[in-house]
């Protein structure tokens, strides 16, 4: 799949991806992110504080994208709705 596609297939399935929410993974540098949904207002200091919340911050988009589709696609982590 290329980058649009896997992008594509993690917001179908409720992921936000794009610019990074300065609250999220606070203790993490990166202009971007992959995240679960999450309230208006969250903040989280670093991933391992909210087990329930699933977040991965870094400076490339497409790799954070690809970093999230391996993780999520072989349905390992994630039960698609589908």
């Amino acid at each position: 799949m290329t980058y649009e596609e896997q992008k594509r297939w993690l917001q179908m399935r409720g992921f936000i991806v794009g610019k990074r929410d300065p609250l999220m993974n606070t203790t993490v540098t990166g202009d971007f992110m992959v995240s679960d949904p999450y309230p208006a207002g969250y903040t989280q200091l670093h991933g391992a504080d909210a087990a329930e919340l699933w977040c991965l911050v870094g400076d490339s988009l497409p790799e954070l994208v690809a970093d999230a589709f391996s993780q999520f696609h072989d349905g390992s982590q994630y039960v698609d709705p589908e």
